[in-house]
């Protein structure tokens, strides 16, 4: 077997693997969105996070082929260290954010 079809087989398994994960978690969260806002904002809640979850995927790929891209069109440590970072920003981002809601909403629980 090439190293080309060894590297397509990874890429098959891997897709495999995040289609089942994504096909588990989608339910999930459009759940937890759901049944964690408002019954008169519920449709607010869900679009606002469908348009979220489109716009990542528009977004994801362009940003990742931009940070994996290097002069000579190879992967190197560099851009291996530069996506990692990158995606950990993201989520440290993504990690204050919920964090900072989830004080903002014992705040307003508590003085209800």
């Amino acid at each position: 077997m090439s190293a080309r079809h060894r590297a397509l087989a990874a890429l098959l398994i891997g897709i495999t693997f995040f289609s089942i994960g994504n096909s588990i978690a989608s339910p999930a969260l459009t759940s937890l969105a759901s049944k964690n806002a408002p019954e008169h904002e519920q449709g607010k809640a869900l679009g606002i996070m469908q348009s979220g979850a489109s716009l990542a995927r528009a977004i994801a790929p362009v940003a990742a082929g931009f940070l994996l891209n290097n002069a000579v069109g190879e992967v190197d440590d560099l851009t291996i260290e530069r996506t990692f970072w990158t995606a950990s920003a993201i989520m440290l981002v993504a990690f204050f954010t919920a964090i900072y809601y989830l004080v903002r909403r014992a705040d307003d629980v508590l003085a209800s």
